[in-house]
């Protein structure tokens, strides 16, 4: 998510129009007009000429229920974290739900935080709750970013301070006493 020192940067072209006596004119950042020459700022317009360095991952902002962005809190825990990724919980396979459910359960029982990451709306998240008994916490991130930290839908991440230590798709998601 980080851009490496050094990295290349976006560069613009900026141009700025000014005006005097009713005509308008684009000048660059080499030739706009002194302060006091009469001309006037009207407006200014940027252009994107070189694109810089982007993260693989660059949209990963996790949004609880109530729209609070809790990014950096989650991946700064020094405790460990499961996230269990959904991306759409419409079109999630819950035959591994038992697992999921104990492993909430572990979480629970030793202060670990466990988040269900998911793009779909609230209204899918109510009937996953209802269909898998699931009691865990829901946050949305981006369904593309969600599909990028795993193609398993749902799959399982154990984090700690931002680093994955581990991650299984849903038909290997280990079962609860296996953690221990």
């Amino acid at each position: 998510m980080k851009i490496p020192e050094g990295a290349e940067t976006d560069v613009y072209e900026t141009t700025f129009i000014y005006a005097k006596d009713g005509v308008e004119q684009a000048f660059t950042i080499d030739n706009y007009p002194k302060e006091d020459s009469g001309w006037s700022f009207v407006d200014s317009k940027s252009k994107l000429i070189k694109k810089g360095y982007e993260p693989p991952v660059h949209d990963f902002v996790i949004t609880t229920e109530q729209g609070d962005d809790i990014t950096d809190e989650i991946l700064a825990d020094e405790n460990y974290t499961f996230l269990l990724i959904a991306h759409k919980l419409e079109k999630a396979n819950d035959s591994h739900i038992d697992k999921i459910n104990e492993i909430y359960d572990y979480a629970k029982q030793h202060g670990y935080n466990f988040i269900c990451l998911t793009a779909s709306i609230p209204s899918e998240i109510q009937r996953w709750k209802e269909n898998t008994g699931a009691e865990y916490p829901f946050c949305t991130m981006d369904d593309i970013t969600l599909k990028t930290i795993i193609r398993s839908n749902p799959g399982l991440l154990l984090i700690k301070k931002g680093t994955v230590l581990n991650k299984w798709p849903n038909g290997r998601i280990p079962k609860e006493i296996e953690n221990n």
